[in-house]
């Protein structure tokens, strides 16, 4: 079940996703204003904690980590393979 979190001018597409230790709010797709898109954030923080995640994960070039970090992201990895 994905999740719409629309602003006057952005918008954001999450997803609860369930591992086998920990349950996490997965940040799919955002567009728009930026600085709109961060008011957006304690809203959606405040569901995925009461919907009992632990974590939130999104994706992106690393230049996000610059502009995102003050709200307490952090860097993990990925590893792909191609088919």
């Amino acid at each position: 079940m994905f999740h719409i979190w629309g602003g006057k001018n952005s918008v954001m597409i999450t997803e609860f996703v369930e591992y086998p230790r920990v349950k996490v709010m997965n940040l799919l797709l955002c567009g728009g204003d930026y600085k709109e898109l961060e008011a957006m954030l304690p809203s959606f923080e405040h569901f995925a904690k009461h919907f009992g995640c632990k974590r939130i994960y999104g994706g992106g070039r690393k230049g996000w980590l610059r502009k995102i970090k003050h709200l307490g992201f952090e860097q993990e990895y990925l590893v792909r393979k191609e088919l």
